[in-house]
């Protein structure tokens, strides 16, 4: 987690502060505008990060439930009527 808010702050204030220069804007208004980018897709970064291992961990979960029950039918024995 803290390498995708720290991957995202970093791309957010290089994304800020690149656009305000090429506005040619002054650099108090480049670091602002570098901080809320940071801030920004620091934060949208850190919740994709969630939505994908929470996704991740639900298809891991229902290969392995898959596999439990094919191996569960391979092992059930047939109903032949004698006990």
């Amino acid at each position: 987690m803290k390498f995708a808010l720290i991957l995202g702050a970093l791309a957010g204030f290089a994304t800020g502060v690149l656009c305000g220069l090429a506005a040619a804007s002054s650099w108090q208004t480049c670091v602002i505008n570098g901080c809320t980018g940071a801030i920004g897709l620091a934060l949208l970064l850190r919740w994709w990060r969630q939505v994908w291992v929470r996704s991740l961990a639900e298809a891991l979960e229902q290969q392995y439930l898959a596999a439990q029950e094919a191996q569960h039918k391979d092992v059930q024995p047939t109903a032949s009527g004698k006990l």
